[in-house]
């Protein structure tokens, strides 16, 4: 957001009084795309310390579980493979520990209708803006309902807040399409593009980027390992 005209914020305050805990979750729509923004401040208002074990940033209840889950999955070289399955009855998602988001698994997933398709059909999807560890996770329970939470993944979690201090959760992106996957797509894209990216470069052509690994990098330390090992050096080719 660049300007206070483009977006409104809902802030909700829950109070824990007996541990002086204070959540505020944020809600932020916006003037000129179709998605919704949602964060959650913790702080700390006793005279104690408090330490967080689990912060996450969106949770969404559906009332019934007749959906496909999709996720982008992949590895070097094969980025962002579209993953769709059913729900089914438990917890299903995508979570990384590995300490970023890296291309083995992206902070990102969607509810789609069974025949929802590039252009047509019922798509919810959660994207979380951040980079670390991560889970995305639907929980279908014994009931057939549906809980979808996305945030920093909790496994060796933790955060402590001295007295008066806060911690601040990333945002999650919500973002619903009654057109099917291209719409959801599109939606991400221009939000992400004129508000997420930064730079002098973002509104304006970018300038050529060469990517020279293969082409002289990787070729001139070759080389350069070459003529060490010809002056009986040890080494090792990378």
């Amino acid at each position: 957001m660049e300007a206070d005209e483009e977006a409104e914020t809902l802030e909700m305050v829950l109070v824990n009084r007996y541990a002086g805990l204070k959540a505020i979750v944020s809600y932020t729509v916006f003037e000129n795309h179709d998605a919704i923004a949602r964060s959650v401040r913790f702080v700390n208002e006793s005279s104690q310390d408090i330490r967080l074990l689990r912060a996450l940033s969106a949770c969404v209840d559906f009332p019934d579980s007749q959906y496909d889950l999709l996720q982008l999955s992949g590895a070097w070289l094969r980025e962002r493979y579209i993953e769709r399955r059913r729900l089914a009855p438990g917890m299903q998602g995508v979570v990384s520990r590995r300490g970023v988001s890296s291309h083995q698994h992206n902070p990102f997933l969607a509810l789609l209708s069974p025949d929802a398709d590039e252009d047509h059909g019922d798509v919810y999807a959660f994207s979380l803006v951040y980079s670390g560890s991560f889970t995305a996770q639907a929980e279908v329970e014994q009931y057939g309902t549906t809980r979808v939470t996305i945030g920093i993944d909790p496994f060796d979690f933790t955060w402590l807040l001295k007295p008066g201090a806060s911690f601040q959760t990333p945002e999650a992106i919500l973002v619903y399409s009654g057109e099917g996957l291209s719409a959801m797509s599109r939606t991400f894209h221009r939000l992400y593009r004129t508000r997420l990216c930064r730079g002098i470069h973002r509104d304006q052509p970018r300038p050529v980027l060469i990517n020279n690994w293969e082409g002289s990098a990787k070729e001139g330390n070759m080389a350069f390992y070459k003529g060490r090992e010809e002056q009986s050096h040890p080494c090792l080719y990378l």
